[in-house]
């Protein structure tokens, strides 16, 4: 879920939040409906996103829009 939330907060759509990440429009929506955290996956949105890793996976991250 906060895959998701993270790529609304962004304004993305799954298609182009895959572009960014280097996958699939399909792959973004297999990673948000699914219960099993897929880490490489994640730390990629991380990297791509400028995310802390240890804090995403935390139940208690907030994610906030980044502002340019």
């Amino acid at each position: 879920i906060k895959i998701k939330d993270l790529r609304e907060r962004l304004g993305l759509s799954q298609a182009d939040f895959g572009k960014k990440i280097g996958e699939t429009q399909q792959k973004v929506h297999n990673q948000e409906h699914n219960k099993k955290d897929d880490f490489e996956y994640i730390q990629k949105v991380c990297s791509v996103f400028n995310v802390d890793f240890e804090s995403f996976i935390s139940e208690k991250t907030q994610i906030s829009k980044k502002k340019n």
